[in-house]
């Protein structure tokens, strides 16, 4: 298939494809209508694993530089809900960790998740993107293992939850490249992982590199053509963040009326130009299948309010996701996406 030449119908096909994948069962219900010939299997989680590379402090400086630099161009969007993410970057390390050297950079492999709803006889298979659920793993556990395999230095101090652009330290680092959806590729892992960023007053190797995108992207637009809001360009590395339903999705305010219903594909976040991204041909194999949700609890989380022990007993049962403060949101984006699987 010529994927550039109708991007209009590719993208819907796409659209379609996914909203249709996340109506099957992984647990045999259903039939497979992937875009791909993948087979699904439920995932485990495996024993701690991850990826790490180290960079100088002094690098923040010169983030901060070019981060000033696409503020002042106007490429980093001014839209509202991103600016809530951002404006909470603090490029002065030694206000974190005084005497701070290396930045620790670290990825670990994350999976897409499932829920299964059940309402009126009928099963739905909802997508969760990573990034969205708790890991099993602590922070605590993941800072102690940094401490016994990297510092090795108890003497050493290591500071986590640093305010950072942690795709841009990542990409710098080598750690990771770019896609052309501007989301972060670990080998390995695609773009199914998590980063994590420590300070430590220990003088690591400096790995400091210029910004590289995956040599996979040159020539490829399935990401382009899978946006269904056209957020992702080839003339502009940076993406149009305002245009992304993730901005949207993750909060309970309405949803604009300018997103196209076809574009609901997940019950927070987005898949689409993940989902169709040749390097996340491995990861997208394996779906964590994270709790069945019975005829009762799927009405009453489509319905809202209700009985509040029930609710209680979801939010249980559901382990990671979600949380008790995301029932409005959790029920608008649950409606949505089962609108575009045809439920009645």
């Amino acid at each position: 298939m010529d994927h550039s030449s109708n991007p209009t119908k590719t993208r819907r096909e796409f659209l379609k494809c996914i909203t249709a994948l996340s109506a099957v069962s992984f647990l045999g219900i259903g039939k497979s209508y992937l875009p791909i010939k993948y087979k699904h299997k439920i995932y485990s989680p495996p024993d701690f694993e991850y990826k790490y590379r180290t960079i100088s402090v002094e690098h923040v400086k010169e983030i901060k530089a070019w981060f000033e630099k696409l503020n002042s161009e106007n490429r980093i969007s001014r839209n509202n809900i991103f600016r809530g993410y951002i404006d909470h970057f603090e490029f002065d390390p030694q206000k974190i960790l005084p005497g701070a050297k290396s930045i620790v950079l670290l990825a670990k492999p994350q999976r897409i998740a499932s829920i299964l709803f059940q309402i009126k006889g009928k099963k739905y298979n909802v997508l969760i993107p990573t990034g969205y659920v708790a890991d099993e793993v602590s922070a605590d556990f993941i800072k102690e293992r940094v401490m016994q395999d990297i510092i090795k230095d108890r003497n050493k101090k290591l500071q986590d939850r640093i305010r950072l652009p942690l795709k841009t330290l990542t990409v710098r680092s080598g750690l990771a490249e770019y896609g052309r959806n501007n989301i972060t590729y670990v080998d390995s892992y695609g773009s199914y992982h998590e980063l994590i960023a420590y300070y430590t007053d220990k003088v690591f190797e400096d790995n400091w590199r210029p910004i590289k995108m995956m040599r996979i992207c040159k020539g490829c637009s399935l990401c382009i053509n899978a946006c269904p809001n056209n957020c992702i360009t080839k003339e502009n590395f940076v993406v149009n963040i305002g245009k992304c339903i993730t901005l949207y999705n993750e909060l309970s305010d309405p949803m604009p009326e300018w997103i196209d219903p076809v574009a609901h594909n997940a019950l927070v976040g987005c898949l689409s130009c993940q989902y169709t991204c040749p390097a996340n041909e491995e990861g997208i194999k394996q779906i964590e299948q994270l709790a069945v949700i019975t005829e009762e609890e799927t009405e009453l989380i489509l319905n809202g309010g209700g009985d509040e022990k029930l609710w209680d007993s979801i939010v249980k049962k559901l382990n990671r996701f979600p949380s008790a403060q995301d029932h409005e949101y959790f029920s608008r984006n649950l409606r949505l996406v089962l609108a575009n699987m045809k439920h009645p």
